[in-house]
């Protein structure tokens, strides 16, 4: 496959449109779009290879903001989902939230009450 090829490049940089489209994180929809646009430049032929990103470690408020959109994703996931328990007890998911003590909390309401697990 000729990599650089101009329709390579253009479906490059159309998936980096849909995926920037697609993110809540404003630095990674911006880089996105950057790379979108160096990549469909290239394919005109008005510029050179789009610059690769620097392989940095990600700081500590990246991975918090990973941490919280990954949480956000599975709470948006779960609500209101049936669950069924080791012991039998069913239900639906009333909430899920993050708890400092014990991490991940998620609480099943059922026919005979609630449960937090």
């Amino acid at each position: 496959m000729d990599w650089d090829h101009p329709s390579v490049l253009i479906t490059r940089a159309e998936t980096c449109s849909r995926l920037a489209k697609q993110s809540d994180d404003p630095v990674e929809v911006s880089k996105l779009r950057q790379l979108a646009e160096e990549y469909d430049a290239r394919a005109r032929g008005m510029q050179s290879p789009p610059a690769v990103p620097e392989q940095n470690e990600p700081t500590v408020q990246e991975r918090a903001l990973v941490i919280l959109r990954e949480f956000e994703q599975a709470r948006k996931a779960l609500v209101g989902r049936a669950a069924v328990l080791s012991d039998g007890k069913f239900g639906t998911v009333q909430d899920v939230r993050l708890d400092d003590l014990h991490g991940l909390r998620v609480t099943i309401a059922g026919h005979d009450g609630e449960w937090p697990i």
